[in-house]
This record gives C-alpha cells, sequence and structure tokens, in this order.
C-alpha cells in the first residue's frame, strides 16, 4: 500500500546520497571492460604470446561479475528514479491539496462575510420598511382626522342619514338592503358598482343594526383616491318593538315572535325605512330596490333608465323589475323583449313615489310583506313590468 512505497521511498533515499559514488565506480568498470575487450583476444591460438588461459578465464569471471553488478546497480537507479518521480507526484498533489483546501476556506470566508452584508441589508430595508409604515400611518391617521373635520363641519358628507331634500343628489335612487353577510354583501355592491354611471343613479347602502364590521365595508364605498363617491350610508336601529310609522294597529302584538316572523319583521321594518328615507325625506320620484346577494348584468342602468319613463304613460303599472324566475336559456330568447306579471317581483324592482304614497299607510310591521303587497287590494289590477331574459 502507500505505506509499504513510503517505507521504500525511505530506503530508497539513504542510497541516493551515494548515488555519485556509485556513478564513478560504474565508469570505472565500464573502462576496465573496454580496455579487456580490446586486450584479450576472445580466441587465443595455442602458439600466440600473452595472457594464459587460466588468466583469461579468470579475467572473463571478473568481467562477469562486474557486468552482473553494474546491472544489478542499474536496476537500483531505475527504481530510485521511480521512487524519486512517485515522491515528487505525491508532493505535487498534497501540494494541490492545500491550495484546495485554502481556496475553500477562502470560499468560505467570502460567504460568511456576503451573508453578514445581506443581513445587515435586510436590516436597513426593515427599518426602512418600518420607518415608511410609520410615515403611511401618520398620513392615514391624519386623513382620518381630516375627514372626521369634514363631517363635523358638513353632516351630509359621509356620516348615516345626514342628507337632506336640498342636498340629496339628482337621479334614480337604489336601495341596497344589506344583512350581516359581509362577504355576500361586498360581492352585490362590487357588481352594482362596477358599471354604474357617474351621475344620475345615487347608491343608497342600507344597514339595518349597528354592527361595527358592516358600518366599516359600507363607509369604505363612500371614498375612493380621496374623492367622494356617488355612495350614501343609511343605517337604522335593529329593533322588532319599535313602531312602524303609518303600521296599521292590528299587526301589534303581544305574543313572543318566532325566529322566522322576527326575521321577517325585521326585513318588512327595514325596507319601510329605506323607502321612506328615498321618497318622504329625500323627495325622490322613483326609486330602485335591490336585494342582497344578487349580480346585476351589465346593462342594469340602462334597464331602469329606459323603463322609468312607462310610470308616466301608463297608469297601469305599478312597478318594473329587472328579475324574471323564467328569463332562463329554455325559456326565454328575446332579451329584448318586456313582459308584464300580476305578481309582485322580488329582487331587483323599482316604484315610483304615487304607489310608495298608497302602500306606506298600513305598511306591514311583522309578517311577510312579499305575500301582503301581492293581494288584489294592493294591486287594484295593476301589472309589473318583467324583461324577457
Amino acid at each position: 500500500g502507500y505505506g509499504h512505497g513510503l517505507d521504500k521511498m525511505t530506503r530508497a533515499s539513504s542510497i541516493v546520497g551515494n548515488t555519485r559514488c556509485l556513478i564513478t565506480q560504474l565508469v570505472s568498470c565500464l573502462v576496465l571492460m573496454t580496455a579487456l575487450h580490446i586486450y584479450i583476444p576472445r580466441a587465443c591460438p595455442k602458439n600466440s604470446k600473452g595472457l594464459s588461459e587460466s588468466a583469461a578465464q579468470d579475467l572473463q569471471t571478473e568481467l562477469k561479475a562486474y557486468r552482473a553488478r553494474f546491472e544489478s546497480e542499474a536496476e537500483m537507479l531505475k527504481k530510485i528514479n521511480y521512487y524519486q518521480r512517485t515522491e515528487e507526484n505525491l508532493n505535487a498533489a498534497m501540494g494541490e491539496k492545500d491550495a484546495l483546501i485554502q481556496e475553500l476556506r477562502d470560499s468560505l470566508k467570502d460567504l460568511e462575510i456576503r451573508f453578514n452584508d445581506t443581513r445587515e441589508d435586510e436590516k436597513d430595508d426593515n427599518k426602512d420598511d418600518q420607518a415608511k409604515s410609520s410615515d403611511n400611518s401618520e398620513e392615514d391617521k391624519k386623513a382620518e382626522q381630516e375627514v372626521e373635520e369634514d363631517q363635523m363641519k358638513n353632516q351630509t358628507f359621509l356620516l348615516p342619514n345626514r342628507l337632506t331634500r336640498e342636498s340629496a343628489p339628482v337621479g334614480i335612487p337604489v336601495g341596497i338592503i344589506t344583512d350581516s353577510n359581509l362577504k355576500e354583501q361586498k360581492k352585490t355592491i362590487e357588481s352594482l358598482i362596477k358599471g354604474i354611471p357617474a351621475t344620475g343613479f345615487p347608491v343608497f347602502i342600507s344597514q339595518y343594526g349597528t354592527e361595527n364590521e358592516m358600518s366599516k365595508m359600507i363607509q369604505s364605498y363612500l371614498m375612493k383616491d380621496k374623492s367622494r363617491q356617488n355612495i350614501y350610508h343609511l343605517q337604522f336601529s335593529n329593533t322588532t318593538t319599535a313602531t312602524t310609522p303609518g303600521a296599521s294597529s292590528s299587526a301589534s302584538s303581544t305574543k313572543p315572535a318566532t325566529a322566522s316572523v322576527l326575521s321577517a319583521a325585521r326585513r318588512s321594518n327595514h325596507l319601510y325605512r329605506i323607502l321612506s328615507t328615498l321618497f318622504d325625506s329625500y323627495g325622490y320620484a322613483q326609486a330602485i330596490v335591490l336585494d342582497d346577494y344578487l349580480d346585476t348584468a351589465f346593462d342594469f342602468f340602462d334597464y331602469f333608465q329606459a323603463t322609468s319613463k312607462l310610470f308616466e304613460k301608463d297608469p297601469s303599472i305599478m312597478c318594473v323589475s329587472a328579475w324574471n324566475e323564467n328569463g332562463q336559456a329554455e325559456f326565454a330568447k328575446d332579451s329584448g323583449t318586456l313582459h308584464r306579471t300580476d305578481v309582485f317581483p322580488d329582487y331587483a324592482w323599482m316604484i315610483d313615489a304615487d304607489f310608495w304614497r298608497e302602500v306606506k299607510t298600513d305598511w306591514p310591521q311583522h309578517g311577510d310583506w312579499k305575500a301582503w303587497i301581492r293581494t288584489r287590494d294592493k294591486s287594484k289590477g295593476r301589472s309589473c313590468v318583467i324583461p324577457e331574459v
């Protein structure tokens, strides 16, 4: 193995010191052999003069011994050269290994330095982000303070129910009925305002109760890029014991209400307050009511803008709706066709101030307002307009 080779190299190294002397002896042997070869004939005649046969044999024997020694020493030199080259190769390999190790150490140090620099940069960036966040927080607080100051100066700006008949925006108002489902309410509002015109259709998002998250969600739509939007917040107290103005006294009951009755009462009372605010307080001629959990089509506003003129032209029409329960692909084809129905529709509908004045006097405080408004004494033979699609 490698250790055995090193032992040989060690032994060989002890001979290296005598190499010059050995070479000198070898040269002397070569000179002697050459002389003998010249002066000693290979086959001497019996009658020739010179060395005797025994002396010649002795010289040949000695020559063979020198030759054998020379070959042995030459073989030893070859081995010495081999071991020297091997040692040089090993030393070179060890040197390369040391150089590689040093290079790896330098690379590791460089990586460590770069890592520390990166961490320092991240710390600096975090400090900058915190500083910016602090600055933004200060700006947000300042903006909120400005909004609060504006609200104090002008109560019709953002606070719920603070518009007056004089300050109410012109057009056909759209009242959105909300409940406690924030996710679905956002879908309805986003769907509506995506295609809303800049003017002509002020949106009133109505909240029944004082739930804080719902209030924040509604308030988030009133401003955009620090500009006032044509969207307003209505808010009414959530109570089933409150007396609805103009409600029939026979509707009151001292018996405990069931969950379904309470839900119907809240819905009816909420709708009454929306319509009363839009017609009685703000003085609108028509109003659109949009139920929750709806997606409005791209022509929603164009449809109601066009059909709003039907109330003046045809007194037999009591409402216009954008909803048709049968307006599906297998039943409806023509999107430009309108139909009449004797049943008051659901979800998205529009009435005028004249019809509101008829129904508000005995509006049901408890119960299902839809079933109540669909009775014959309320419709009086009139019908509602609905689209085919």
